[in-house]
């Protein structure tokens, strides 16, 4: 499935996954049919899984924005985002690295490979409309691959990045240059929110599995949220200004607990205007 769907599309990355060669291939699947995009989303999901062995990720590799000295040692995530890098690097590199581990070892440009992700979804939403939601057979995550970490297998699950509250996906960004000491409270407090019986009321109307929250705070000016509702997931994109973090007489678990309930307020206010017309 891996070689019949998805190398001649990627032959657009020129062999390397970054802003640009993503917006190429963007753009490039949203040339396809939706069917085409999920049929490429499988794929890549199928080619990360692959190369989601324990020997793999024990190879020492750097990022060519590394420091100098011993390479540091991967992550979860950054393993996933190496694995993009090599699937980014074309077909013939590929099969190198999958039929032998220790041709990974060395030096990868992977900084900007997680970009390789969001094709699909983009382009699946600029031909539907519809927020992504398609969750694929085979997991691209780290560890999920049961073949290839047989030491992890006997002795539990792989680490894991924080899995995050049940029904309420909340992840922030941060602007260059912005500092934001309410970070950590405001996962603390999206955890405190999701589970009030109100929101969860609300979230259970919507026949969804998922509402995903995402602010990326700016010191510039706030824009208009984007608020897009899928088969399976609701996503609300934020651009906020710092400034509207300042709230007089909260303290700060309180300031953080009520920016999670205006970007949920924003959201339902928005479903229900969008329900009416």
């Amino acid at each position: 499935m891996v070689e019949a769907t998805i190398w001649h599309q990627l032959r657009v990355l020129d062999g390397k996954a970054d802003e640009d060669s993503v917006d190429r291939l963007v753009a490039e699947l949203g040339k396809q049919r939706e069917a085409d995009i999920l049929a490429f989303s499988e794929a890549l999901a199928e080619a990360l899984w692959k190369l989601d062995t324990e020997q793999h990720f024990n190879q020492p590799v750097r990022d060519i924005d590394d420091p100098e000295g011993e390479p540091l040692p991967l992550s979860s995530d950054t393993f996933l985002y190496l694995r993009c890098a090599v699937i980014a690097a074309g077909r013939e590199r590929y099969d190198q690295v999958l039929a032998d581990p220790s041709a990974l070892a060395g030096e990868w440009d992977f900084s900007e490979a997680e970009l390789l992700l969001e094709a699909a979804p983009q382009a699946y939403e600029a031909v539907t409309g519809l927020a992504w939601d398609h969750e694929t057979e085979l997991s691209p995550e780290t560890g999920s691959n049961p073949n290839g970490w047989p030491t992890v297998q006997q002795q539990g699950p792989a680490p894991s990045d924080d899995d995050g509250p049940s029904w309420l996906s909340f992840s922030l960004g941060l602007d260059e240059g912005v500092s934001l000491p309410l970070e950590e409270l405001l996962d603390e407090a999206a955890e405190r929110v999701q589970a009030d019986p109100e929101w969860r009321t609300w979230y259970d109307s919507l026949g969804v599995e998922e509402v995903e929250i995402f602010p990326l705070y700016t010191t510039g000016q706030s824009e208009p949220p984007k608020i897009r509702k899928g088969r399976r997931r609701v996503a609300a994109e934020f651009t906020r200004s710092t400034s509207e973090l300042r709230r007089p007489g909260l303290t700060d678990s309180e300031n953080a607990e009520t920016e999670i309930r205006e970007l949920l307020q924003t959201t339902r206010d928005a479903l229900e205007a969008r329900e009416s017309r």
